[in-house]
């Protein structure tokens, strides 16, 4: 009898047909087996072993990862924003420090006119954090750099005096230019293109405004002319500045004295170290 209802059983699960009162009746009901856990690791160490490979393998062997772009890593660092504590040694600003005083190279002549030239750019976002320990604020720093670069504007350029002082009358007219034209003067008519009088009246009056509160501090600021060049101090522009210069070349600094001591000795220097310019056309002068 056990022997018929498995038979039953079998003939009822590949019939396609559903099964009758007597058949169902029949088939007791039997409740699903749980299996044990080293049972469910031994089917799948079986499933892991048994399944093929082919396309896993061929996964890896077909995806590519894009290649590395180096250029731009390289970028990357190079972008990485200075350190925000005080730049103590000058490393990142255009501040070359010799002893108690502060070197930034002004390029005071352009080439041609309407270029810019005097400080680099940068400076006017760095403030020297000797001057910030003395109560200088960034905001005041940046109001002085921005109003001599403004002033800068009107700096003579070597093709203007090429055009004032040697066209079209070459040696004779230097000569009578250099002794009866007060090119450098502050006169009723130093606006005009061919004088420089405003250049040096601006220069003089932003050295006084920016003095009146740098001295309150025991510190100080000159513009000053070194000629010939080997008498200038080192700056951080200095090999670039040099290339290519004679012995005519007038290389101009932004100087600025840090202590009491130092502050009366630039006092005392002229902004003429070696320029020697005597004549009527220099007159005025104060870079």
């Amino acid at each position: 009898m056990a022997s018929n209802k498995q038979i039953l059983k079998v003939q009822a699960m590949e019939s396609t047909d559903p099964p009758t009162y007597v058949e169902a009746t029949n088939v007791s009901p039997t409740a699903p087996q749980l299996l044990d856990q080293s049972h469910l690791i031994s089917v799948q160490e079986n499933v892991q072993t048994t399944q093929p490979l082919s396309s896993a393998s061929q996964l890896n062997t077909n995806y590519k990862l894009p290649p590395i772009n180096t250029q731009n890593t390289e970028q990357t660092m190079i972008a990485f924003p200075s350190p925000s504590g005080p730049d103590t040694s000058h490393k990142y600003d255009m501040a070359y420090k010799v002893g108690n005083r502060l070197i930034y190279d002004f390029e005071k002549i352009a080439c041609c006119p309407g270029q810019l030239v005097g400080i680099n750019a940068r400076v006017k976002d760095q403030l020297p954090w000797e001057l910030m320990a003395k109560g200088i604020t960034a905001d005041q720093w940046r109001d002085w750099m921005l109003e001599l670069m403004e002033i800068q504007k009107m700096a003579t350029s070597i093709l203007g005096c090429l055009c004032i002082f040697c066209f079209p009358g070459f040696v004779p007219q230097s000569i009578l230019c250099a002794i009866f034209c007060p090119i450098s003067m502050d006169h009723c008519f130093k606006w005009l293109p061919c004088c420089y009088g405003d250049w040096y009246v601006g220069l003089r009056k932003w050295q006084n405004d920016v003095n009146f509160v740098l001295n309150r501090h025991d510190m100080h600021l000159k513009l000053i002319t070194y000629k010939p060049w080997q008498k200038a101090p080192k700056s951080k522009l200095h090999g670039d500045r040099i290339a290519g210069k004679n012995h005519d070349y007038e290389m101009s600094m932004m100087v600025i004295s840090l202590t009491e001591d130092e502050t009366e000795k630039l006092k005392m220097q002229s902004w003429d170290q070696g320029v020697n310019d005597t004549c009527t056309s220099g007159i005025g002068r104060v870079l």
